[in-house]
């Protein structure tokens, strides 16, 4: 194959990737939209007043734990298949992080208490680390094509959402981006066999 028929053929499989396995897609957009919304975005998670606590805080403490839950998670992954056998795990990890960002609101403009504060992000960025662990396990299987597509698409979708997200009122705001890790865990849980996923290579 040329050159040029070489980069028609993998433009042509990140394009047609929305086709396969499009629950993949959804749930790392869901995935990706929450990130956006909450760790990126932390000053959208304030109402009306200023802070008690610095942004640059919660942000250090999100990397922080996403950074040990990742690192404990390394050594976890061969006694837990986080895909079949540890599918418990993916339903806590999803259930710590929306609780952990109820909580962060609550810390960032109702409750000031450096605890609260530090166990919401603590429970958002260890829950945060399985999933995002447990959706790089599902990417080994994709080529480098298809991985390309799934990602685009997926930012894609997620950066629409958000856009979306944050346009609503701050009572649905808060509503929808405690609900997306839960959205994410449920098809990461139900949609791993292959009749949901498809079958295309």
């Amino acid at each position: 194959m040329t050159q040029k028929q070489v980069k028609t053929t993998t433009l042509s499989e990140i394009l047609d990737s929305w086709r396969y396995k499009p629950w993949l897609m959804l749930g790392i957009g869901f995935y990706f939209a929450f990130s956006l919304s909450v760790v990126v975005n932390c000053p959208q998670l304030i109402i009306d007043k200023d802070p008690s606590y610095s942004i640059l805080f919660v942000r250090v403490a999100f990397s922080a734990t996403v950074s040990l839950g990742l690192i404990v998670m390394m050594f976890l992954i061969h006694r837990f298949d986080v895909l079949n056998s540890g599918k418990w795990v993916i339903a806590f990890s999803a259930s710590s992080t929306s609780l952990g960002t109820v909580l962060l609101i609550l810390a960032l403009n109702f409750v000031d208490s450096i605890e609260l504060m530090i166990t919401a992000t603590s429970l958002v960025g260890l829950g945060n680390a399985v999933l995002l662990l447990s959706w790089g396990a599902l990417f080994q299987k994709l080529s480098i094509n298809r991985l390309a597509g799934h990602v685009t698409f997926s930012c894609l979708f997620a950066a629409v959402a958000s856009a979306i997200i944050h346009i609503l009122p701050w009572p649905a705001y808060f509503t929808v981006i405690v609900c997306l890790p839960i959205a994410s865990a449920v098809i990461l849980i139900f949609c791993t066999d292959e009749q949901c996923l498809g079958t295309t290579p």
